[in-house]
Parts: structure tokens; sequence; C-alpha cells
């Protein structure tokens, strides 16, 4: 699977999307371009092609998937959060625009991408509002928001691996798992298969937390009071637990056979991104 041209399909929507002028245009555009690996968007496309030849009826959700992440990047990167001094190889939009103005940019992302999905006219209108209710449930409480809450809130110097877990299932593995349940819902996967796609999702987005984790440290940019698997237990511990994620998103592909032959690669391509010790 050419990476590079689904990661072409997506930034040709969102730059048909995103305003050229007038309020925020300079803002959003300077959030979600250039782009990083774009794999939330990637998933929902690729899990959409399990069901559907045509990948096109899930690209404005792959569109308001990398949005809805633009506008976590842009918060998380605010000095109350991870104080973030470099986003995709230049300063973060706060540094550039103010912290003010940089918070409202996340929010007008937010809206834009739910605006969005309740305009497409890709899906029809109950398919939507599935999904639309589907990534709400990911990003609240349950899920994005309760995980970045469980991080700040760690009162133990040292977390067990448990809580680590709990907090990257919340706080990546929630969108990334609501990137490729929705898109399998976009595609017309039935009621029976959908905890499949959940479950491959929350696994493959832990895997791919601890992946920064590791990067972090073998460069040495673990940040102060950031929980970091890798420095709080050993690399090699995090090596194993990576494996062991991805191996276990795989597992869950099972029962879909040869039509998921797509997103068992896409874990094969996460897991040979691994840095050596």
């Amino acid at each position: 699977m050419a990476y590079e041209e689904l990661i072409r399909k997506i930034d040709s929507r969102l730059n048909e999307i995103l305003p050229s002028e007038g309020v925020l245009s300079e803002e959003m555009r300077y959030a979600v371009f250039p782009g990083g690996k774009r794999i939330r968007p990637i998933l929902t496309l690729l899990a959409a092609g399990v069901y559907s030849d045509d990948m096109n009826k899930a690209i404005d959700l792959a569109a308001a998937i990398e949005m809805i992440h633009s506008f976590s990047i842009i918060h998380d990167d605010l000095p109350s959060m991870d104080n973030e001094t470099l986003r995709r190889g230049k300063p973060p939009l706060y540094m550039k625009y103010g912290e003010g103005l940089a918070v409202i940019t996340g929010d007008a992302l937010f809206n834009e991408a739910f605006g969005l999905l309740a305009r497409s006219g890709n899906l029809p209108a109950p398919t939507s509002i599935r999904i639309i209710r589907e990534l709400t449930d990911c990003l609240g409480v349950s899920g994005v928001a309760g995980g970045q809450m469980t991080e700040l809130s760690l009162s133990e110097e040292n977390p067990t691996i448990e809580e680590l877990k709990e907090i990257y299932r919340g706080k990546t593995g929630g969108l990334i798992s609501a990137s490729v349940k929705t898109g399998a819902i976009a595609g017309g996967c039935p009621d029976s298969e959908i905890n499949i796609f959940e479950s491959y999702g929350e696994n493959l987005g832990i895997a791919f937390q601890i992946l920064d984790d590791l990067d972090e440290f073998i460069k040495g940019e673990v940040r102060s009071g950031e929980p970091n698997i890798a420095e709080i237990f050993s690399p090699e511990l995090a090596r194993d637990l990576f494996r062991e994620k991805i191996a276990l998103s795989v597992t869950c592909l099972e029962p879909l056979g040869n039509r998921a032959q797509a997103l068992k690669e896409f874990s094969a391509f996460i897991e040979n991104s691994l840095p050596d010790i």
C-alpha cells in the first residue's frame, strides 16, 4: 500500500476544506500544514476499504479526523499542558500566534470538523450521525479527555504499567481507535464486526504512544513531569510491550481474513518504525 498516495488525497481534501483567507484561515492552515504522518486519517481510509472499493466515501471523515487531531495537538502543546517548543519542525501554534489565539484556533478546527461531518453528502445521514456519536464518545471523559485528566492528576511519582496503559488507551488510543472504528462504519461494517476495529485501534494506539515514548527517550527529549514508559521502567520493557500490542492488533483482525490485509500491513509498517536502543 502506497501511503504517500493516501496522504496526498487527505491533504488535497484538507486544502479544499480549510479557508485560504478570512478569520483564522492563516492559523488553521499553520496548524494543519505541513502534516505529520497522517496516521489517523490513513487508518480511517484503510478501515473503510475493508468493506468498500470506494475510499472516497470516507475522505471527508478522514479530513475531519485530522482536523480533530490538530485541535488536540494545539491544546496539548500549550505551556499549561505539555509546554512544547517544537512541533513538526516549527514553533507550535501558541508560540507563533499567542496562547489565546491558539486556543481559539483549536476550537475552530474542532468545530469545523464536526460541521464537515454534518454537511458531507458522502454518507447517508444516519451513518453520519452514528459517526459523530462515536467521535464524541472517544473524545470525552471515557477517551481522550479522560486520558489527559488521568495524566495530569497522577499523584504517584512512578505510575504502574497498568496506569500508563490506561493513560495511553485514552490519550492516544482513543482517537486512533475512533479513526478505525468510524472508517469501518463509513465503509459499511455490520454491527457484528465493529468491535474488531475498536480493539485493533486501541492496541495500535497504545503501541504508537509507546513508540513515541521510545523515540523521545532515545533522543533525550523526555519532558519533566510527563510519564514515559521507557524512562520510568526501561526501554527493553517498552519495546516488549510495543511488540505485544502490535501482535494483538493483528490478532484482533483474524476474523476478517484477507479483507483486513491492508490494516495488517499497516501494523507491520508501525512495527518497522521501532528504533534501535
